[in-house]
């Protein structure tokens, strides 16, 4: 598990949908025939987003990166049929590799489109393939002691086995960090901590079930609590440029999302 932390932040990137490619599955799972009231949990075991960098951005070239993450999460999947309350859980591990450009737009600020193509398998059996484009968008900015890092994102995903189950959904993504000095330091490196916060808002995400229901997804919040340090904190020199642990809740959806770089 330790060498999954550190190669995480070796090479940070983003490339999966994670919180939403595992409710992909959902339509095929046995026992939602007859379902209602459908509530899904996502839960990142672990997760290696690992990358080749071809060349590397700097205040006047563009950077490119070839990713290819590898991740496992289970989707557990509440509802109601005519026999009762039931509960499907499903493990999944997914490999989506991707081609993505960093692009500086003046100091503190980058924009960072991306092309990706995988596939996710389940415990099952069942396998998905996916696709996406998207382009994302990060801002760092000193405002007296407060540190703040602004992040948005639009990315549109679909697949290419789910038939009519599932037809694509774009995905707009915005949110911001605040951390402030915490007065003390490790080694030489100056702690900073706080919170973030993350807004997401689907287009089009409208899963067919089995018995002919629409389960729709609609937006996501996240919440959560993060630490820095300045220089860059690393371990066995990878480093960990922004570490966080928060929790993503919806009408439908909710789960646990773990990060070593601010996600945009």
């Amino acid at each position: 598990m330790l060498l999954a932390i550190l190669f995480a932040a070796a090479v940070p990137a983003r490339a999966q949908d994670e919180a939403i490619d595992p409710l992909l599955f959902a339509p095929r799972l046995s026992g939602t025939d007859e379902a209602t009231d459908l509530q899904a949990r996502t839960l990142q075991l672990y997760r290696l987003p690992l990358a080749w960098r071809l060349r590397p951005m700097d205040d006047q070239h563009w950077g490119i990166r070839v990713t290819f993450p590898v991740s496992l999460q289970s989707l557990r999947l509440s509802g109601v049929s005519d026999v009762g309350p039931f509960t499907k859980k499903l493990g999944i591990a997914g490999l989506v590799p991707g081609v993505e450009l960093e692009i500086p737009l003046r100091p503190g600020v980058r924009m960072r489109p991306f092309a990706e193509a995988g596939f996710g398998k389940a415990s099952d059996g069942k396998t998905e393939a996916l696709y996406g484009v998207g382009a994302a968008l990060m801002l760092e900015r000193q405002l007296h002691v407060a540190h703040l890092t602004y992040g948005g994102l639009g990315m549109f995903r679909n697949s290419y086995t789910s038939g009519d189950e599932y037809d694509g959904h774009g995905t707009f993504e915005a949110g911001i960090d605040t951390q402030f000095p915490l007065g003390f330091s490790i080694g030489r490196k100056a702690v900073r901590a706080g919170g973030y916060v993350i807004a997401r808002k689907f287009a089009g995400l409208d899963l067919l079930l089995k018995n002919q229901e629409t389960l729709t997804i609609d937006h996501q919040y996240e919440v959560g609590a993060s630490f820095a340090t300045t220089p860059i904190f690393s371990v066995w020199k990878f480093k960990l440029p922004w570490i966080a642990a928060g929790y993503h809740f919806g009408r439908t959806l909710s789960g646990v999302r773990i990060y070593t770089k601010f996600p945009f």
